[in-house]
């Protein structure tokens, strides 16, 4: 697979979430938190933005691991919760 940071950034910048630690984008937040930006938000993402982000975030066949992934974070994210 070709990784192609362009596109993950356009990807995430399109539902509000950013690669950078910064607005002065000089320094990539790590894999691991941009993951953890994604869980937050997966449950409020419709079928096609999921698609498109995990596509681009593992590529075409990796796509249902990737949403299990968000899955199994948001539920360990919501441990402890009232939610």
């Amino acid at each position: 697979m070709n990784f192609d940071i362009q596109e993950v950034e356009n990807t995430l910048n399109n539902i509000g979430l950013s690669i950078y630690k910064n607005t002065d984008k000089k320094e990539q937040k790590s894999y691991e938190d941009v993951l953890e930006d994604i869980s937050k938000i997966w449950s409020t993402l419709n079928d096609s933005q999921k698609d498109n982000v995990s596509c681009n975030m593992t590529g075409m066949h990796n796509n249902i691991a990737f949403e299990s992934l968000m899955q199994n974070m948001k539920d360990k994210n919501n441990i402890g919760s009232d939610k």
